[in-house]
């Protein structure tokens, strides 16, 4: 599993949803982390060609990974649209990410997301730049 986003603590950092675009099947999520220094880093990732996504709105833990190939397959076998196309094609254009959570309830859960790719930045995508900050 690959990490897609490397911080110290990630799972003492805040996550929120600040947008989805249906018409382009972009996602973005704020990324909140607290250092030891107890400064702020914040990051956005973007994610691209959403297929699905489980996780409630806003949770705390910021571990993103990159699952492997049987995971990703599973995951799109079980939703039933792609019966008939190669796995190697599937596999070419999705992933799945995920990460384990606490949601505001103090619930663990885990964060799945399916999409084509995955882009971290420092500042909000042109989507969402007004609810962002």
């Amino acid at each position: 599993m690959q990490d897609i986003l490397d911080f110290p603590n990630s799972d003492k950092c805040h996550c929120s949803i600040i947008g989805y675009m249906k018409s382009h099947s972009f996602m973005e999520i704020k990324v909140d982390c607290i250092s030891m220094k107890k400064s702020s880093s914040v990051f956005y990732i973007a994610f691209e060609g959403v297929e699905y996504f489980d996780a409630p709105m806003i949770w705390q833990g910021g571990q993103f990974r990159i699952m492997p190939s049987v995971d990703c397959l599973n995951l799109l076998h079980k939703l039933g649209r792609y019966e008939g196309i190669p796995d190697e094609y599937l596999l070419e254009r999705f992933q799945l990410i995920i990460t384990s959570v606490t949601n505001a309830l103090g619930s663990n859960l885990q964060v799945r997301i399916l999409a084509a790719n995955s882009i971290v930045s420092s500042s909000p995508s042109p989507y969402f730049p007004a609810i962002s900050d």
